[in-house]
């Protein structure tokens, strides 16, 4: 028997590591601003921290990170940090992915944090500041760490990019399917609202919104915590309540004009949405 596999793209590689540290941030207030052309990370495990990315200001709260794309020019903001402590790592990638995750702050979930918080912690172990003299940048690797322990740190670093990615762009897809289902169920009411006085059934409302039945009573459940009848009947109530205030109609022409099948359902539908008899909510008014 032959075997068939699936291939799979590789999203994501660390080719480089250049710092791994925890910076007093307030020791170092105002400092300079820098940019290279490699993604930072700054991370906020407590307090507050203010950072300026080509002019633009950001607040980083705790278990906030922002990363910093390449050749973006960042410095602190305007004010000093508020008890901050941070952790940065800058690093080398090859990524579709990674320019999607920079220059914006990013929530951290508490699986994140834990990932993020063991990178810096591991590789702080493994790298120490480069000797000025030599005229470098960037911290190196100490003498004796097994090259075993840098492929691991290379992929936990992945892995937690990766896993920021995943949550990030499903948060995107979250939000796009919100503002989707909100422009849907406002097109809904808009057409239940102009056949308010016919008398509907679900399959001529799903027909009449290009959607199947399916969808439209998750729809309404979704946005309105009912179904698309009963939506209907509740607007019919409030649009009765209009008449009934205006005086010009009596309850026989409302029920008739809204739709009603007869003054008794009228009144049946009235009083289980308004919690009164037609003729009590006009004494009422």
């Amino acid at each position: 028997m032959q075997y068939q596999g699936t291939a799979v793209a590789d999203a994501l590689s660390v080719e480089e590591i250049f710092t791994v540290l925890r910076p007093n941030l307030a020791a170092s207030y105002p400092g300079h601003g820098e940019a290279h052309p490699f993604p930072e990370i700054i991370y906020l495990s407590h307090g507050r921290h203010y950072v300026l990315i080509d002019g633009k200001e950001y607040t980083l709260a705790a278990g906030q990170m922002i990363i910093y794309a390449p050749a973006s020019y960042h410095e602190a903001g305007t004010r000093p940090p508020e008890n901050a402590d941070a952790a940065i790592l800058t690093f080398a990638a090859t990524s579709a992915f990674l320019p999607t995750l920079y220059n914006r702050v990013i929530n951290l979930t508490a699986r994140q944090r834990q990932m993020l918080t063991a990178v810096v912690d591991e590789g702080m172990q493994y790298f120490c500041g480069r000797d000025p003299s030599l005229g470098l940048a960037g911290m190196q690797l100490r003498e004796g760490v097994d090259p075993r322990n840098l492929w691991g740190l290379k992929k936990q670093i992945e892995l937690f990019l990766i896993d920021v990615y995943r949550t990030d762009a499903s948060h995107k897809e979250a939000r796009g399917k919100d503002a989707r289902w909100a422009a849907e169920f406002e097109s809904a009411v808009q057409y239940l609202q102009a056949h308010l006085c016919e008398p509907l059934t679900l399959e001529q409302i799903a027909v009449g919104c290009s959607m199947s039945v399916s969808k439209l009573k998750l729809l309404f459940r979704d946005k309105a915590g009912t179904g698309p009848i009963d939506y209907c009947i509740r607007l019919r109530v409030e649009r009765a309540q209009t008449l009934i205030r205006e005086g010009e109609l009596n309850f026989t022409e409302i029920a008739e004009r809204l739709g009603f099948t007869s003054l008794h359902y009228f009144s049946r539908q009235f009083k289980r949405v308004t919690g009164m008899s037609p003729t009590q909510y006009a004494k009422s008014k």
